[in-house]
């Protein structure tokens, strides 16, 4: 069985988001560095991967199919 993990990544790498057919939308939620002046801290900015199961159609996002069928 062949892993396209590679695939994925690089589709989210460079679009920000993956349709994955049957599963749902991959996508980055990006939040930007914070200051906190009370406890007069600043926190990093964070990068997190989210799964959308609710959509079930492409539309505009990259789909994995499109990018194998490009390979």
């Amino acid at each position: 069985m062949q892993t396209f993990s590679t695939d994925i990544s690089d589709t989210l790498q460079l679009q920000g988001q993956c349709f994955l057919p049957g599963i749902g939308l991959l996508h980055i939620v990006r939040s930007p560095a914070e200051k906190s002046y009370q406890k007069n801290q600043l926190t990093p900015p964070s990068y997190e991967i989210v799964l959308d199961p609710s959509v079930r159609s492409a539309g505009a996002a990259p789909s994995i199919e499109r990018r194998m069928a490009d390979a």
